[in-house]
């Protein structure tokens, strides 16, 4: 017997007792024809790539399996005579279920199909979110903050400041002879 995938988007515009019971009907499929479920993905309600018998979305499902050639050409008349599918696809299955499994539950050990303890998963989730914080978390309070240093300003030599006071008095002075006239805006308002 080969392992093989199949997956397929149901119309989601059923109840959920409908969209099991055809779930169901394809594990049937398989199981009676002697064939073994490996594993199964129930992904859910997602949203097509493109409108597909004018549905925006889906309900998608998998099951990777073990059965021997004969289920295949059942498995796909049952998605054709069936309205309720609105994609499948079936294939060979050459990946590793491990790390599939893997990935979809973090808390699986690697090389067991067995769960781990819920005192060990809880420890190993408290750990995962403790790195999280450390991460996040601001610096703590004590710190001290780096000191700003004032600069320290120089005296100029005694050229330089004679030079820097007389253009101080040129530049005052030039400011209190360019006063400008202040304007009233009530005598233009009014001319207008």
């Amino acid at each position: 017997m080969r392992t093989y995938e199949t997956t397929f988007i149901i119309n989601p515009q059923t109840d959920d007792a409908t969209i099991e019971r055809h779930i169901s009907d394809i594990a049937d499929i398989i199981t009676k024809n002697n064939g073994k479920i490996v594993h199964e993905d129930k992904m859910g309600t997602r949203r097509l790539a493109y409108p597909i018998q004018k549905l925006t979305q889906g309900y998608y499902a998998s099951f990777i399996f073990e059965a021997p050639r004969e289920v295949l050409p059942l498995l796909d008349r049952h998605y054709k005579l069936n309205e309720m599918y609105i994609r499948n696809l079936t294939v060979r299955f050459d990946g590793k279920l491990e790390e599939i499994i893997q990935q979809e539950n973090p808390f699986v050990k690697p090389n067991a199909n067995k769960f781990v303890s819920d005192k060990e998963a809880l420890k190993a989730k408290t750990e995962v979110e403790t790195k999280k914080e450390e991460k996040t978390s601001p610096p703590p309070e004590n710190r001290e903050e780096p000191v700003q240093e004032t600069p320290v300003v120089e005296p100029l030599p005694e050229d330089n400041q004679e030079k820097a006071e007389k253009t101080k008095e040129n530049v005052e002075e030039k400011g209190e002879s360019q006063e400008t006239p202040e304007t009233n805006y009530d005598d233009e308002e009014d001319q207008l």
